[in-house]
């Protein structure tokens, strides 16, 4: 036997469509309470994530800064300053298609979070203003 809405049976004599008590009692909305911290909630969820993933809680890892970077090589730096001249260059080129692809995608693995983010700013904008025209069938990335 099937169930409807309102988890009753279709063949019932109870209405389709209107929830029943147990379902009413749920959904109802009401005022939040201006007594509750926010904070003490955050960390109790965190904790319970933590040792739900088995890891050591790290309380306060959210307001801490984040610790300084190693510094850069030379070598990966050239590296990422070509990756970034041969992105520039696929996308001035105006035409999108699988080499392209291909080598943006080798070349943006490459680049540090905010030149990749930089990267793939500039293709999706020279796509959506029709500076790139797109010839692979499929998504561009």
């Amino acid at each position: 036997m099937a169930l409807g809405w309102g988890l009753q049976p279709l063949n019932s004599a109870a209405p389709i469509g209107k929830p029943s008590a147990r379902a009413t009692g749920v959904c109802e909305q009401r005022a939040p309470d201006k007594d509750i911290d926010v904070a003490a909630i955050k960390a109790i969820v965190r904790d319970e994530l933590a040792s739900a993933l088995g890891r050591p809680s790290q309380v306060g890892a959210l307001t801490q800064p984040a610790s300084p970077r190693q510094p850069v090589s030379p070598q990966i730096l050239a590296q990422q300053r070509e990756a970034a001249e041969t992105i520039d260059a696929l996308i001035a080129g105006g035409i999108w298609g699988e080499e392209q692809r291909r080598a943006f995608h080798q070349k943006l693995l490459m680049l540090d979070s905010q030149q990749r983010r930089h990267a793939l700013k500039q293709l999706m904008t020279g796509i959506n203003s029709g500076a790139i025209h797109v010839t692979v069938s499929g998504p561009p990335l």
